[in-house]
């Protein structure tokens, strides 16, 4: 789950709850990011998602 810290409509911390309750997933916070990180922060977006994916790879 990948979330902007200021987000005020689903806040750090309902976020990180609701990633503990999917079986491998990881909460990833962009400080500083509101509701859309991956258009407000994108290179530092796709960083996470390609770490997660590679992560993915190396699972399987």
């Amino acid at each position: 789950m990948v979330c902007g810290s200021e987000d005020a409509g689903t806040p750090a911390n309902e976020n990180r709850r609701l990633a503990g309750l999917v079986p491998g997933a990881r909460y990833e916070e962009i400080l500083g990011m509101r509701h859309f990180p991956n258009v407000e922060a994108p290179d530092a977006f796709n960083q996470i998602m390609m770490g997660w994916l590679e992560a993915q790879r190396r699972v399987r």
